[in-house]
């Protein structure tokens, strides 16, 4: 997966988990964004955990460093 040194950008990564669309914006930090839709750090841990907050609830993905998932859910 690329890496990014601050200030630079990497190649922008987009998936779909259950319908959602997912954009991938520093994979290196596994910072994850949903689209058109502001995120936040979450408290809970800091190891990567970010939320995105979404009309219906607070959706969050809890990935590793190397962005891959390890938990996704949603906060109401």
């Amino acid at each position: 997966m690329p890496q990014a040194q601050a200030g630079e950008t990497v190649d922008k990564i987009v998936m779909t988990i259950d319908g959602i669309d997912i954009q991938v914006i520093t994979p290196n930090t596994a910072a994850y964004r949903m689209n058109y839709e502001p995120s936040y750090i979450c408290q809970l841990c800091d190891e990567g955990k970010l939320i995105a907050t979404k009309i219906f609830g607070r959706w969050w993905l809890h990935l590793d460093t190397d962005g891959n998932i390890k938990a996704k859910g949603v906060t109401v």
